[in-house]
C-alpha cells in the first residue's frame, strides 16, 4: 500500500532566521538615534558612526529579506533551482543485485535479531520508502540517504537545505523528496531519478513541505501542499507549474480520485476552522467545498464502498500531548458533497488513515498513542487500543496477510503488531526510544529507521 510519510512539528517561537532582519533594522534605527543625539552634544565624528552603523544594519537586513521578497514578488511564489544551486548528490556505493540472508528458523524473528543493522550517521525523520531494491529516507540534517535493500550497504546521499520529512515514491524511475518543518521561510521540492539518486529538478516555494506529494503516472502531474504557500500542480518532467490554489494553508497529502484533487485547507490561520476542496485536476477550478471543525490536520482516503472520503480534523499542537487537544473524523458524502457522520476523537490524530474496505473500517492513530477503529458506514467505534504515552510515527498495514496486521511503534520505543480487524495484540518488542519514523512492513518482514540506524528483519 502507498502510505503517507509525515512527521509534524509546530514550535511554539518564531525561527531566528525570520526575525533577525527586523532586530537589524531596529538595532540600526536605535544606534543612529542614539549616537546622533550624542553627536549635536560632541562632534560630528559621532554622526558619521551613526549613520554608518544604520546602513550596514540595513543593509545587512535588506540581504536577508531579499530572497523572501524575490520569491514572493518576482518569482510569484517558488522558483526553480539551476547549476550550483541545485542538491549535490554523494554516491557511497554500488547496488548489488542479491538477496538478503535469511534464517533457518524462526528463532531469529522470535528473538528480533536483524537479518542487518546499518547505523546511520545521520538521525531518520521521514518514514522510510522502499523503491525497488533500494530504501530512501530523510534525515534531520537535511540529506535523503539510500542503502540497499538487501544488506543496507549505503548507496547514495542527496544534500538538501532543510530537514526532510516527507519522501513520494511515484514510480519506478522517480523519487519526489519534500523539506522543511512548519517554521522555515524556504522549501524545495527535489526530483530524484531512481535507482541512480541523480537530482531531476528542484523547485523552491516560499512555505514548507511537511506532507509527501500526491502523484499521477497517467497525467504525469505532481500535486504538493506547501503550508501558506498553498496547494501546487507541477508537470514532473521539468518541475514547471501548470497551476496554483493559493490563499490557503496545506500541510496534507491530497487525494486524487475521479479527475478531482480532494484535500483540506485553512484559509484563515487565526480560525480554529478547515475548508475541505475539491478541484479540478487538469485547471484547479473549484468544484465544491464545505467546512470542518478544527485545523486540517487529516490526508483524505477514498471509501469506494459507502461511496465518501473519509478524513480528519483536529486542535492542538503535534509534537506536545495537552488535556486541551481535540480531534475529529469525517464521512463526506460524494453524492452530495455533505458530511454524512462526524466522530469526535480523544485527542489529536495523526495525518494518515487506514481504510479496510472488505471490512467496513477505518483506522485512526491519536497523538495521546490511542489507535481506534471506526465503522465507515456509521463511525461507530470496532476497538481501540492504547499504545503508549504518545505516539508520532505512522501506522503500517500488512494486507497481504489474513486477517490484515497493523505494526506501530511509539516514540518510548515500543514496537506492536495488532490484527487489524478486532485490535487483538500478537507480538510486541522495545527498541530505543525517540523515533521519529513508522515502522514498514516488507513481504517477508519489518524494516525500521531508528534514531541512529536502518534495521531490517525477517518475518
Amino acid at each position: 500500500m502507498n502510505h503517507k510519510n509525515k512527521i509534524y512539528f509546530f514550535p511554539a517561537v518564531l525561527p531566528l532566521i525570520a526575525i533577525v532582519p527586523w532586530l537589524l533594522t531596529a538595532f540600526g534605527t536605535l544606534a543612529s538615534i542614539v549616537i546622533g543625539i550624542l553627536g549635536r552634544r560632541r562632534s560630528s565624528r559621532f554622526l558619521k558612526i551613526g549613520f554608518s552603523v544604520c546602513a550596514l544594519s540595513f543593509i545587512a537586513a535588506g540581504a536577508l529579506l531579499w530572497p523572501s521578497f524575490r520569491l514572493r514578488y518576482l518569482d510569484k511564489g517558488t522558483s526553480l533551482n539551476t547549476g550550483s544551486a541545485l542538491p549535490l548528490l554523494t554516491t557511497l556505493g554500488a547496488l548489488e543485485q542479491e538477496s538478503p540472508t535469511l534464517p533457518e528458523t524462526r528463532a531469529a524473528w522470535d528473538s528480533w535479531r536483524p537479518l542487518w543493522s546499518t547505523a546511520t550517521e545521520k538521525r531518520p525523520l521521514s518514514n522510510p520508502v522502499v523503491a525497488g531494491s533500494i530504501v530512501a529516507v530523510g534525515t534531520w540534517e537535511g540529506t535523503v540517504d539510500a542503502f540497499a535493500l538487501s544488506n543496507g550497504k549505503p548507496l547514495w546521499t542527496v544534500k538538501k537545505k532543510e530537514p526532510v520529512i516527507a519522501i513520494t515514491h511515484a514510480s519506478d524511475s522517480l523519487l519526489l523528496a519534500g523539506e522543511g518543518l512548519h517554521t522555515a521561510p524556504f522549501a524545495a521540492l527535489t526530483a530524484i531519478s531512481l535507482p541512480d539518486g541523480r537530482v531531476i529538478w528542484d523547485r523552491v516555494f516560499q512555505g514548507h513541505l511537511e506532507s509527501p506529494a500526491a502523484y499521477s503516472a497517467e497525467s504525469n502531474r505532481i500535486w504538493v501542499g506547501t503550508g501558506p504557500a498553498g496547494l501546487w500542480c507541477l508537470d514532473a518532467r521539468d518541475g514547471s507549474v501548470i497551476w496554483h490554489k493559493g490563499g490557503i494553508h496545506v500541510d496534507s497529502t491530497p487525494l486524487l480520485a475521479n479527475d478531482l484533487v480532494y484535500f483540506s485547507g485553512q484559509e484563515d490561520g487565526g480560525e480554529k476552522e478547515s475548508v475541505f476542496f475539491a478541484l479540478n485536476q487538469k485547471d484547479g477550478k473549484e468544484s465544491w467545498r464545505i467546512s470542518i471543525p478544527g485545523m486540517p490536520w487529516g490526508s483524505p482516503m477514498l471509501d469506494t464502498a459507502n461511496e465518501q472520503i473519509l478524513t480528519t480534523s483536529g486542535i492542538g499542537q503535534i509534537g506536545i500531548v495537552r488535556e486541551t487537544d481535540r480531534g475529529w473524523a469525517h464521512a463526506i458524502s460524494l453524492r452530495d458533497h455533505k458530511i454524512r457522520w462526524t466522530r469526535p476523537l480523544s485527542g489529536n490524530p495523526l495525518e494518515s488513515s487506514i481504510v479496510l474496505g472488505a471490512q467496513g473500517l477505518v483506522i485512526f492513530t491519536i497523538q495521546n498513542g490511542e489507535i481506534i477503529a471506526l465503522r465507515t458506514d456509521s463511525g461507530k467505534e470496532a476497538w481501540s487500543s492504547q499504545l503508549g504515552e504518545q505516539i508520532v510515527a505512522e501506522l503500517d498495514i500488512d494486507d497481504n496477510q489474513q486477517p490484515p496486521r497493523l505494526v506501530s511503534l511509539a516514540t518510548d520505543g515500543k514496537l506492536r503488531i495488532q490484527s487489524a480487524v478486532t485490535g487483538r495484540f500478537l507480538d510486541e518488542h522495545t527498541f530505543p526510544p525517540g523515533n521519529n519514523s513508522a515502522p514498514r512492513f516488507l513481504r517477508d518482514g519489518i524494516l525500521l529507521a531508528l534514531p541512529r540506524s536502518i534495521q531490517r528483519f525477517h518475518w
